[in-house]
């Protein structure tokens, strides 16, 4: 069964329609949002997607969470099963004291961050079409090779510490499609990939509308 045949909201994909949700999620104990604005061009009986304005939101939380400006929010055509669709991955980082890797805004910095996608390669769409949004944590130093401290910040959702010793965490995806509906704690560690951090709130699923 496709993923986009159960539990999906849906989306208006109309140009100026407004900042719709794309994505919530939790990291470091602080709750954010993502909210994105489509810009669109007509080709006939389908539709362009020229840009994507995103708002970050953060919520409850010691530490805010942003748009790495150091790896691009991909956007790409997809398949799954019989079904089409977008897929627009952003990726996140903590700020702290100094950060320059993260897009932010002059308005509200303490809560808000904007980031302006433009897809690179030619997104058509028309009816029936659903779109995916993911999340990937990238680590507070920028990678694994860095230091589990950043500027007096220690990044546990890459490690874990023990006074002065610490150790990586294991490094989990989301299940593979065979394993839904399995209660994510008896799940054996081999069924994932190693690609990023925590299983729990790391997509969304849409049926979108365009009219």
């Amino acid at each position: 069964m496709s993923e986009f045949k159960d539990n999906f909201s849906s989306l208006k994909l109309i140009t100026n329609t407004g900042y719709q949700l794309l994505l919530t999620s939790s990291l470091y104990g602080t709750n954010f949002a993502i909210f994105g604005k489509f810009s669109l061009e007509k080709d006939g009986n389908k539709s362009i997607i020229k840009k994507i304005d995103t708002k970050l939101y953060n919520y409850k939380g010691i530490l805010n969470l942003g748009f790495s400006t150091k790896h691009e929010t991909e956007v790409t055509l997809q398949t799954s099963g019989q079904d089409s669709y977008i897929n627009i991955k952003f990726y996140i980082r903590a700020v702290v004291c100094g950060d320059e890797q993260i897009s932010e805004t002059e308005s509200s910095p303490l809560t808000e961050y904007r980031s302006l996608v433009t897809p690179k390669n030619t997104i058509k769409i028309t009816d029936p079409y659903y779109l995916r949004a993911e999340r990937e944590l990238i680590p507070i130093s920028g990678s694994l090779e860095g230091s589990p401290i950043t500027n007096g910040v220690f990044d546990s959702e890459f490690y874990y510490r023990d006074g002065a010793k610490y150790i990586v965490r294991n490094i989990r995806e989301i299940p593979k499609a065979e394993t839904q509906g399995i209660d994510v704690k008896n799940i054996n560690e081999s069924l994932f990939n190693e690609t990023g951090p925590g299983i729990i709130c790391r997509e969304s699923s849409f049926h979108l509308v365009l009219k």
